[in-house]
């Protein structure tokens, strides 16, 4: 930490030290705390939604299912779900037409890319990041944060990257 001129501030919270180049290097700043005060406001909105759905999709269903007449095509609680997987494509092409079909193609590629990349992130680069040599603890541990700058497990993130890259393009 190098003051601004003429000042005598102390650095910041979250600020621990510096970069040779003077940059501030934070530190802490993926932990549980963080993690969650992301992760529980959005999916407290999500179930308010999901749940707005559910109780006004059978009220109102000339809005959520035009084609259907204004009549709701699966009015049981939550019962829509598992009937949602089993919808052919030559079903929605039918009562959607095209673009959702292909819409849906691709969310479902994307999905499938998704996970096969996860698997393999966390499987290989969460082990190689957390035994790095930094002193860091809860999920800095598992980040790049805690490889030094000069080590040769920054080959493993290197190569992971080509290998998620020729995925994708395949």
């Amino acid at each position: 930490w190098r003051p601004i001129r003429g000042t005598h501030e102390e650095p910041k919270k979250g600020v621990q030290a510096t970069y040779p180049s003077g940059v501030p290097r934070f530190v802490g700043m993926t932990n549980t705390y963080a993690l969650s005060s992301i992760i529980g406001p959005s999916i407290l909105v999500a179930l308010t939604y999901f749940g707005l759905f559910e109780a006004l999709r059978t009220k109102w269903p000339q809005f959520f299912s035009p084609r259907e007449n204004g009549i709701a095509p699966y009015p049981g609680f939550l019962d829509w779900i598992p009937k949602t997987f089993m919808v052919s494509e030559e079903e929605v092409i039918r009562k959607s037409g095209m673009d959702a079909a292909v819409y849906l193609r691709i969310v479902h590629m994307c999905a499938v890319i998704m996970l096969f990349l996860s698997f393999f992130g966390c499987a290989i680069l969460m082990p190689v990041f957390s035994s790095g040599e930094g002193e860091l603890e809860g999920m800095d541990r598992i980040s790049l944060s805690n490889v030094s700058q000069l080590s040769d497990l920054l080959w493993a993130p290197s190569v992971m990257m080509w290998l998620f890259t020729t995925v994708c393009f395949y």
